[in-house]
Formats: C-alpha cells, structure tokens, sequence
C-alpha cells in the first residue's frame, strides 16, 4: 500500500511541476514582449526628444519603465529554470535528460 501512495505523491508532485513550467514559459513569453515594447517606447520617446518634441520626463519614464521590464523578464527566466530543475530532480534525472547521480 505504501508503494502504491508513494506513486500517487510523486505522480502528483510530477503534474503539478510540469503545470508550473508552463505557466512559467508563459510569463517568459509574455516578458519577452513587454521588453520589446518597453524598448520600442523607449527609442520612440528618445526620437522624440531629439527632435525636441518630447519632455525629459517622459525620456526618463520610458527609461524605467524599459529597466523594469527587462528586471520582470529575468524573474521569469529564473523562475523557469528553478521550475525544471525541481522538476529533473523529482524525476530523477539532470538537464540533459541523463539518470541523476544521486538518489532522492
């Protein structure tokens, strides 16, 4: 019986990592795009103020709104190489889909 509910935990343990790892390649995708258009405001403000239409403030607001971005996209990076590697150790195995060294 103890097998059987151990199988049943890691199988559980399995799923809900791999859901996370999804959703994690989800908010990669969408803080790639938010960088993008974070940086296409960004060229489009300074264009603008070397035209002298645009003010310094909103130079200065595209600027932190481009760090903030790229600050969001680097959480997500992280959160999904955390997510596969919980997931290849529960699992049993390393990053390059070998049989882990060490037992669990």
């Amino acid at each position: 019986m103890e097998s059987d509910e151990l199988k049943d935990r890691i199988t559980g343990e399995v799923v809900e990592l791999r859901a996370r790892a999804e959703f994690a390649v989800e908010q990669v995708t969408i803080a790639t795009r938010n960088v993008a258009a974070a940086r296409r405001s960004q060229e489009l403000t300074q264009g603008r103020r070397e035209f002298g239409i645009g003010a310094i403030l909103e130079a200065v607001d595209a600027e932190r709104e481009l760090a903030r971005a790229r600050t969001e996209h680097l959480r997500a990076i992280a959160n999904h190489n955390a997510c596969q590697w919980e997931f290849w150790y529960v699992i049993g195995q390393d990053e390059n889909g070998s049989q882990a060294a060490a037992a669990h």
